[in-house]
């Protein structure tokens, strides 16, 4: 299943259930959970319950687009590693994991097809173009005159020498 933009990683976050459901086999295999002591308001309560939630998701090439997949790799690396500790209780901060996740996934979706181009860009383009090869048909002339030159001035200079 490969979809060439950013409908792709919207259809795969909607397999996402809610945390507090069960995930799909597939994806919970990439994805590793680690949980630890909050910063943060909460008085004793911090101190003692481990609501700080961390997210370790492995990127793999069998459920995203390869142009996606690269982006990722070159952002984050194999490893995505997410936290969140903004809220109090240990499920608020899967989802906020999750809602990064997400977040991070459609923004490379987003960086990695590129939007189509406007008529508007096409003409300013191929002005562009247009001026660059003049400028190289200008450059090569001058260069040819410049060489001209060159010659002409070695054939007076070696004119003017006494020849034995």
């Amino acid at each position: 299943m490969t979809l060439c933009n950013a409908g792709l990683a919207n259809y795969l976050f909607n397999r996402f259930p809610p945390v507090s459901t069960r995930f799909h086999i597939d994806v919970i295999e990439w994805m590793e959970w680690r949980y630890s002591k909050s910063r943060g308001p909460g008085g004793q309560h911090v101190n003692k319950v481990e609501t700080k939630a961390e997210l370790l998701f492995t990127l793999n090439k069998g459920w995203i687009n390869e142009q996606i997949f690269n982006r990722l790799m070159t952002v984050q690396g194999p490893i995505i590693r997410i936290k969140s500790d903004e809220e109090r209780s240990q499920v608020a901060n899967r989802q906020k994991c999750l809602e990064k996740l997400k977040a991070l996934i459609l923004k490379a979706a987003r960086e990695a097809v590129p939007a189509p181009t406007l008529p508007e860009q096409l003409a300013k383009v191929e002005v562009l173009y247009a001026s660059k090869a003049l400028r190289l048909c200008r450059k090569r002339r001058f260069k040819e005159k410049r060489l001209m030159e060159k010659k002409y001035a070695s054939k007076v200079k070696q004119d003017r020498m006494v020849k034995f």
